[in-house]
C-alpha cells in the first residue's frame, strides 16, 4: 500500500510539474506574439502624408515626371525614367509583358509606394502632398488579386463604398452595368445570399462572376480615377465586349487606366502606353502604334494569329 501511494503521489507531482511547465511555455509564446503585435501597431508610416484634400473637379490629369523606382532591398530598377501625361478625361490602356512594371506603376499612383526618384502629380499636386484618406477616396481600384468576402452579394459589392453598403438601388445599378445583376437576382435570397458555401443557403460564384462583382465594387465608388488591372481575364470575350462598351460610357468624365492582355479591349482606349522592362517605349492610339510597327504592333499581330 505504501508503494502504491508513493507511486501515485510521484505521478501526480510529475503531472503537476508538466502542466506548470506547459502553461509557462504557452504564456511565454503568447507574450512573444503580443510583443510582435504591439511592435507592429506602434510602427509609423515611412511615407509622410501631406495636408491637402483633392478637389472635386479635375482641371489637370496625371503626370509622371522622370519616375524611377526600385525596392529598398533590391538593386534592380523596376521603373526607369518613366514620363507620361494623362488628361483629366482620358481613358488609357497600359500594355506590356509580365514583369514589365505595370502593377508597380499603378501602386505608385495609388500612393502605396513612393518613387525612388522623380515626381507624380495628380491635378497639378504631388501625390505625397495629399491626405491619404482623402486621396484614396478619389480612386477606384481593382487589382488582379482582389479580395473575395464570404458575405452577402450586397455586402460584397457595397464594400466598394461603405457609406452605400445599404443602398440597394445603387448596388443594383452597378451590378447591371457589369452584367452580374441577373446572376444575383436568380439566387435564393437574391442580394442577401451569402457568397460562400460555408454559410447556410450560400454558394461559391465562378471566377468570372467574382470578377464582375469586383468590378461592380470598384464602380460603386464615386471616384475621379478608375484603375482596372486585368478586370475581365476570366470573362468570356462576348461578355467582355459588352462590359467595356458600358464601362467607357460610365467613366467618360473620369480618368480610366486599364491593364489588359486582350488587345480587342486595349484598342478601344484613347491612348495606349507600352511598358517594356520598366520604360515607356511607345504611346499613342491603336492606329498610330500599328503604323509604327513596333513592340505594340508585334504583340497585337502575335495575338491576332491565334484567332486565325
Amino acid at each position: 500500500g505504501t508503494a502504491q501511494m508513493l507511486y501515485q503521489a510521484s505521478n501526480s507531482l510529475a503531472n503537476g510539474f508538466s502542466m506548470m511547465f506547459n502553461n509557462i511555455s504557452e504564456v511565454y509564446e503568447d507574450s512573444l506574439f503580443m510583443t510582435d503585435f504591439t511592435w507592429f501597431m506602434d510602427l509609423q508610416p515611412l511615407n509622410q502624408q501631406g495636408k491637402i484634400s483633392p478637389q472635386k473637379t479635375f482641371k489637370q490629369g496625371i503626370v509622371f515626371d522622370n519616375v524611377w523606382f526600385k525596392y529598398p532591398s533590391s538593386r534592380k530598377w523596376i521603373l526607369k525614367s518613366v514620363s507620361l501625361e494623362i488628361g483629366p478625361k482620358d481613358n488609357v490602356a497600359l500594355v506590356g509583358e509580365n514583369g514589365a512594371g505595370k502593377t508597380t506603376l499603378l501602386k505608385l499612383l495609388c500612393g502605396l509606394y513612393q518613387p525612388t526618384k522623380g515626381k507624380i502629380t495628380v491635378n497639378g499636386i504631388s501625390v505625397d502632398q495629399y491626405k491619404y484618406d482623402k486621396y484614396h477616396k478619389i480612386l477606384s481600384v481593382l487589382f488582379q488579386d482582389f479580395s473575395t468576402y464570404p458575405f452577402s452579394a450586397r455586402e460584397s459589392i457595397g464594400y466598394g463604398d461603405i457609406d452605400k453598403i445599404d443602398d440597394l438601388t445603387n448596388i443594383e445599378l452597378v451590378a447591371k452595368q457589369t452584367d452580374v445583376h441577373d446572376f444575383i437576382n436568380k439566387l435564393p435570397n437574391k442580394y442577401e445570399t451569402p457568397l460562400t458555401k460555408e454559410l447556410e443557403g450560400g454558394l461559391d460564384p465562378s471566377k468570372g462572376q467574382w470578377q464582375r462583382i469586383g468590378l461592380s465594387r470598384a464602380l460603386l465608388r464615386d471616384s475621379k480615377i478608375v484603375i482596372l488591372d486585368e478586370p475581365t481575364s476570366n470573362v468570356d470575350s462576348k461578355a467582355e465586349e459588352d462590359i467595356f462598351k458600358k464601362l467607357l460610357k460610365i467613366v467618360k468624365d473620369k480618368i480610366l487606366i486599364l491593364v489588359s492582355h486582350r488587345f480587342s479591349t486595349v484598342r478601344r482606349a484613347d491612348k495606349i502606353l507600352v511598358l517594356d522592362k520598366g520604360n515607356i517605349t511607345e504611346q499613342g492610339s491603336h492606329e498610330l502604334l500599328m503604323k509604327r510597327s513596333g513592340k505594340y504592333a508585334h504583340l497585337f499581330n502575335l495575338q491576332a494569329k491565334s484567332y486565325q
